[in-house]
Order: structure tokens, then C-alpha cells, then sequence
């Protein structure tokens, strides 16, 4: 273990001793993962530095009460008759994209993409509105983590912005099409590499890295819009310039590709992996926060964060003093909502800085 000072601390590293305000309230328990609200939060008691455990530390069990409360809150929804309808489809629209894809790999054949396309959109049908497509899509994360059903969830988020921008309904269709397509060229990553159980060695980064550039060549002589293409070789393009694999720019990346970016990043943060588990949602609004205007179009990450944040009015949550209650308003900072405790008392977390979302539950 090693001692951090505030400013240094970085998501992703793990409380390795119980830290206490000046007046002997604990802050976080050892074992905690760093979020950058919890670095929020121990600014606001004016930490001077906490001890982390080495970067190699690979606890998994670090949030037991978390992982309970979000195990009540999956059964809640799992024991849904909707849900049950949409797991049956959602399972075999995945399993319909792997096997045209593997063909269209494996014997040169052409892909139907759109047949691919109609697949996907019958999984709208009942869950037609955000909130009942985001807490489809919540769950099934939990049970499928493959690129393939990360492609499906990417789509669905992809037509949602669309449909939030009020895109025309064949424009909607070639951004679901640029999200189920976006990530194919990983189809040709090793497995072992694409699936490991943790933290990728420098080569096998440079080796994820290409798959846009593989993804382009496998489509660029499909009978499809362009802007899909584009959508498969320029995804992880930041507006920052930061991105790869041609380090574009603001306006040199075009909406299509901006929209998947967004719903590529949000899907895959708050997803399990089987290497780490996906971060609470509010979490990943926070980062957006903090870093999507630098790094996606600001047209779209601020259309993305006003809608994302307002599905979650009336979910439960649990706070970081570890009270629960429901999200009742979502207010200008969107990280910090209003909740109705279960004690019925209400509490504006702008106002309670000491305080933040640490889970939906």
C-alpha cells in the first residue's frame, strides 16, 4: 500500500485503510473503489491523502452491501413479465448477429445487414420508450458481456439519441446500423485477448487498437451508407483530438460516428466485464461531466447526459453514508438529484456535498 495525496487520487484505484473525517466519521472503508465522486467527497472534509493498495490489488469483493442492494434491484426487474419477453428476444437477436457475422467472416458471404437491422428493431416494440429500454438493457448487461450484445446495446442507445434529436425514421436506421457495426472488426481479435481476465499488457492494447482499421476493411466494400463505415473506423476518435487511429478532431468527425462514441463509452462503463465491474451509472454521468465536453460533440454528450440522467427518476439508490430513497427530482448538476429518503425526509444532494449516489439499487 502507498499513500496518495487528494490530488492524485485516480478512478480506479482502491482504499486500503479506513479513512475518517477530523471528527472520527468514516468516509470510506477499506476495500472502496476510488470514483470521482468519492474524491468529491473527500474534498468536501478536506482530506489531505489516503492509503491505496498497489495497482496489481484485484479484489472483487470490495462492495458487498452494494452488490447486495443491486442484486434486489436486478431481481425486481428480472421477475417482470416484460423482462422475461425481452430476454428471450434480446438473447436471440445476439446469437443472430454472432452467427451472420462469423459466416460473413468465415465463407465471404455477403452480410444482410439489413436483415440485421429489422432483427434489431423488433426489440423495441413494448420497451418504444427510454426508461423501459434502459432498464431492459441495465439487466441484460449483467447477464450478457460479449461485443456481440455490446453492438445490440450500443444500436438501441444510438436510436434512442436519434430519436431524442428527432431524427427522420431512415436516419435512425443508419445510426442504429453504424452502432451494430461498429465494433465487427474486434470479431477478428484473438479471444484471449478480446476475453482476458485482466489488465492488458502494452501489446495486446496496440493489438485492441486496430480493430477499427480491421472493422473498416471488412465493411468498406458493403453496399451500405458511408457513414456507417465511418461510424466503424472513427469511434474511438475524440473530439480532443486524443483519439485513434487517425487523431481527428471537432468537425472532422461527423454526428453519426459522435452519437456511437457516446453510447459506446456508456455502455461499456457502466457493463460488467469479467476483468471489473461495471460502475454505477451516476458515476459514469460524472465523468461525462467532468470530461465529455473535451471529448465528444457537445451537441450530442449534452442531449446524451439530459436524458440519461432523468431515466432514473424513481429509482432507488443508496448514498454513500449508506441511507437509501428514491430519485424524486434531477437537478441542474445532474450527478446530484433530489431523494426521498425512506424515512420520508427529502435531500438535495447540491446541497449536501458530504453526500453522493453510490448505487441504484
Amino acid at each position: 500500500m502507498k499513500i496518495v495525496s487528494i490530488n492524485n487520487l485516480k478512478p480506479g484505484m482502491v482504499i486500503s485503510e479506513d479513512v475518517f473525517s477530523y471528527h472520527g466519521q468514516c468516509l470510506a472503508k477499506q476495500n472502496t473503489p476510488v470514483t470521482l465522486q468519492l474524491i468529491e467527497h473527500l474534498k468536501f472534509y478536506q482530506i489531505a491523502s489516503v492509503s491505496i493498495f498497489p495497482e496489481n490489488h484485484g479484489d472483487r469483493n470490495s462492495s458487498t452491501m452494494t452488490a447486495q442492494r443491486l442484486e434486489t434491484y436486478s431481481q425486481r426487474i428480472r421477475r417482470s413479465p416484460e423482462f422475461q419477453r425481452f430476454k428471450t428476444d434480446y438473447t436471440k437477436k445476439v446469437s443472430f448477429m454472432k452467427e451472420n457475422i462469423n459466416n460473413f467472416i468465415a465463407n465471404d458471404e455477403d452480410l444482410n445487414v439489413d436483415q440485421l437491422l429489422d432483427e434489431t428493431l423488433t426489440l423495441f416494440g413494448e420497451n418504444s420508450t427510454t426508461i423501459s429500454m434502459f432498464d431492459m438493457l441495465h439487466n441484460m448487461r449483467q447477464i450478457d458481456d460479449s461485443t456481440y450484445a455490446h453492438s445490440v446495446n450500443v444500436a438501441l442507445i444510438c436510436r434512442l439519441i436519434g430519436k431524442w434529436k428527432n431524427f427522420s425514421e431512415k436516419d435512425m436506421d443508419t445510426l442504429t446500423l453504424c452502432g451494430l457495426l461498429h465494433d465487427i472488426g474486434k470479431s477478428k481479435i484473438p479471444n484471449e485477448i478480446i476475453g482476458k481476465p485482466g489488465k492488458l499488457t502494452d501489446s495486446e492494447y496496440e493489438e485492441i487498437k486496430k480493430h477499427p482499421v480491421i472493422g473498416y476493411n471488412m465493411v468498406k466494400n458493403l453496399n451500405i451508407d458511408q457513414r456507417v463505415k465511418n461510424a466503424v473506423l472513427l469511434h474511438h476518435e475524440r473530439f480532443d483530438g486524443k483519439g485513434y487511429p487517425l487523431g481527428l478532431t471537432g468537425s472532422e468527425i461527423d454526428d453519426f460516428t459522435s452519437i456511437v462514441s457516446i453510447a459506446d463509452v456508456y455502455d461499456a462503463m457502466t457493463a460488467n466485464r469479467c476483468y471489473r465491474d461495471g460502475l454505477c451509472p451516476f458515476e459514469v454521468i460524472a465523468i461525462f461531466e467532468k470530461e465529455g465536453l473535451t471529448q465528444f460533440n457537445p451537441k450530442y454528450i449534452l442531449t446524451f447526459l439530459d436524458h440519461i440522467a432523468n431515466t432514473y427518476i424513481n429509482n432507488e439508490v443508496l448514498l454513500s453514508d449508506g441511507s437509501s430513497g428514491k430519485i424524486v427530482l434531477i437537478n441542474k448538476k445532474l450527478t446530484r438529484p433530489t431523494i426521498q429518503l425512506d424515512n420520508g425526509n427529502f435531500v438535495n444532494l447540491e446541497s449536501r456535498l458530504d453526500l453522493y449516489v453510490q448505487a441504484i439499487i
